[in-house]
């Protein structure tokens, strides 16, 4: 059995590498035999044993010196190199004979061909992005090509959208009810989709699968946490913080100072009221610049140098330890979406930023929509008035989480289940 598992990012970002590892537990636990391959835009940072390369955006875009730039000369002939894909798919799966296509190009040509089925990544990757869409494009067509060789796709749980051109919508529209199963992992992606004219009736929503994530456990949190200068007795309460530079990936954000401000502004409040100490986690640190935490963390940490050794800006910890230090905090002032995630399947009371509607989704998804602050109307005010009730409630929050996580453990254990009896009555129809 030959998986190839397309749309992974980067392993630099835990969100994806957590998410990619839970997918991975899931075909294995059921296909215990399968060689399992994984097209990444990021493929050097991946350490598994699974073969990693490069996906077709690897062709048009690379990282150099922290900064993403796009292979201008190559551009130009996307449309005809895509062309031939296309027309090769058709032709029973012909490998193309593009001169350009080196060895590396070939392999993810390969991969494709022979795969008995192709799984979407997790995540978030099929919204408008980019002045021209190209990113949009390269996604859309990372999953075309492999109905084009008509192989049976699923997509595991992940949010679609925000969408914001009818050209986009339409190709969704064309592309979505192709798959066999497709999971969304929140009520608003369907419905911004039923808005631009896109019903889907082979969707199923259920929570992101990074909730079937588990740590290596409580004391590497405590551990990591000791080797930052965290004094977990003395030390707390523990207020837990994620931020991102948003502005940075997403130009028609002009308002990253307010929130880094509004963020600053929002920790200092709680020391005062709560004295504790808060580290600054990095969920993410590449492969760009625009992607590393720890740059906004650093200035934002500035802001609060009065506060000396009480502000702390953790080092990188493999996402095992992240979630089990997120565990030992009081309380959590996460942007990243799976900070929150592995905060709250720890248990810990949360509050959200969020950056797209993916944070949303997850919390009305949980019956919390009232916990997530959109990051364009973060304020002192609104954000520090939030994590003193959160804080005021934390018992009763702690309470809720731990009657809540593990149904939705079970809930997101379904979809390995559900992808192999789809697999055996495939096999069993062909058999007929």
């Amino acid at each position: 059995m030959n998986i190839l598992i397309i749309n992974f990012h980067s392993s630099h970002n835990s969100g994806d590498n957590v998410l990619v590892s839970v997918t991975l537990d899931m075909l294995y636990r059921h296909f215990p035999d399968a060689k399992i391959t994984l097209a990444m835009n990021d493929p050097a940072s991946y350490s598994g044993m699974e073969q990693a390369i490069g996906s077709f955006t690897t062709w048009f875009k690379h990282t150099d010196m922290g900064h993403a730039k796009w292979k201008m000369a190559a551009i130009p002939l996307l449309p005809l190199m895509l062309l031939e894909v296309i027309i090769n798919a058709v032709l029973h799966g012909i490998l193309p004979n593009v001169p350009s296509f080196n060895t590396e190009r070939r392999r993810l040509f390969q991969a494709y061909r022979d795969a008995d089925f192709v799984v979407s990544c997790p995540g978030n990757f099929l919204y408008s992005s980019g002045r021209f869409g190209i990113t949009f494009v390269l996604s859309i067509f990372t999953i075309w090509y492999a109905l084009c060789l008509g192989k049976p796709l699923y997509a595991m749980p992940q949010t679609i959208g925000p969408v914001l051109w009818w050209s986009e919508a339409w190709l969704l529209g064309r592309l979505l009810p192709r798959y066999r199963l497709l999971y969304v992992r929140d009520h608003i992606s369907l419905e911004r989709l039923a808005g631009l004219g896109v019903k889907l009736h082979n969707a199923t929503v259920i929570p992101d699968i990074a909730f079937d994530f588990s740590s290596r456990g409580a004391e590497s949190g405590r551990r990591f946490l000791t080797a930052q200068g965290v004094d977990l007795d003395r030390d707390r309460p523990l207020l837990g913080v994620t931020v991102i530079d948003w502005g940075a990936q997403n130009h028609a954000f002009a308002d990253q100072k307010m929130y880094e401000e509004a963020v600053a502004c929002t920790v200092r409040n709680f020391l005062q009221d709560q004295q504790g100490q808060a580290i600054f986690f990095a969920q993410v640190h590449g492969p760009t610049d625009a992607e590393d935490d720890r740059i906004p963390a650093k200035r934002v940490a500035a802001r609060l140098a009065e506060w000396g050794e009480r502000v702390v800006v953790a080092s990188l910890a493999e996402p095992t330890v992240l979630k089990a230090a997120y565990g030992q905090m009081d309380i959590f002032l996460g942007t990243r979406l799976h900070s929150c995630i592995f905060a709250l399947s720890e248990y810990v009371p949360v509050v959200s930023i969020g950056y797209q509607y993916k944070s949303r989704g997850l919390f009305r998804l949980l019956g919390m929509e009232g916990q997530v602050v959109d990051i364009e109307d973060a304020t002192e005010t609104n954000l520090s008035a939030l994590l003193v009730a959160t804080w005021k409630e934390r018992a009763q929050f702690r309470q809720r989480l731990s009657e809540q996580i593990p149904l939705i453990r079970k809930q997101v254990r379904t979809v390995g289940e559900r992808i192999y009896d789809d697999q055996i009555k495939r096999q069993r129809s062909n058999e007929f």
